[in-house]
């Protein structure tokens, strides 16, 4: 640190000097990767044209492919404990969650905070989720979720309950549904660096 003072055991620089960030992939099932869709002129790519209802004067062309999903995720605490899985929400990371892992794991608890990786359902979300604890040899957890982490861990927790043990939400949410009517616009957002006339 500059000025030699050392960081303190709850600041982030102290955190990240002390609980190593981990990276590995799983092996995901077919998940959609391009989309194309041409309408009269204009031929649309992206990994989402569903607000394109086929029709006639449209052709879509769809590529799946079978990929791996990096998960990127601190892991630190005793191993023999189920672990507490941290799951942010939409514009959070692994690390909004290091004053929870410090302070947690000194009293004997195992805390995983993860990053979302890029899915596009909520069924690769269970199927790839449920990839990441396998690999890690984990079969009982408690999951807590923020906004859009608590729904994805009410949604692995409706699909996988044996798995888990108990829940923690804070700001979640049930479905999605309000929110996509809320913003019809949403699905248009990924595509626009895309879109070119031929």
């Amino acid at each position: 640190m500059k000025g030699g003072i050392s960081p303190a055991p709850g600041d982030y620089a102290y955190f990240k000097s002390q609980v190593p960030l981990h990276k590995i992939s799983v092996r995901s099932f077919p998940s959609l990767l391009f989309m194309f869709a041409r309408v009269g002129s204009v031929t649309i790519v992206g990994v989402s044209a569903s607000f394109l209802a086929p029709s006639e004067g449209r052709e879509f062309v769809v590529f799946e492919s079978i990929g791996n999903k990096q998960w990127r995720y601190y892991d630190f605490g005793p191993k023999a404990v189920p672990p507490l899985i941290c799951i942010p929400g939409i514009a959070g990371t692994a690390d909004v969650y290091y004053k929870q892992i410090k302070s947690l794991s000194m009293k004997g608890y195992r805390v995983i905070s993860v990053d979302l990786p890029r899915v596009w359902n909520h069924h690769e979300w269970v199927h790839s989720f449920e990839k990441f604890l396998d690999t890690l040899s984990i079969y009982h957890v408690h999951l807590y979720g923020t906004s859009l982490g608590g729904f994805l861990a009410l949604v692995f927790a409706q699909h996988r309950p044996r798995r888990v043990k108990s829940l923690v939400l804070s700001n979640a949410f049930l479905e999605t549904h309000k929110f996509a009517a809320a913003m019809p616009w949403s699905p248009v957002y990924d595509l626009l660096p895309l879109l070119h006339v031929d």
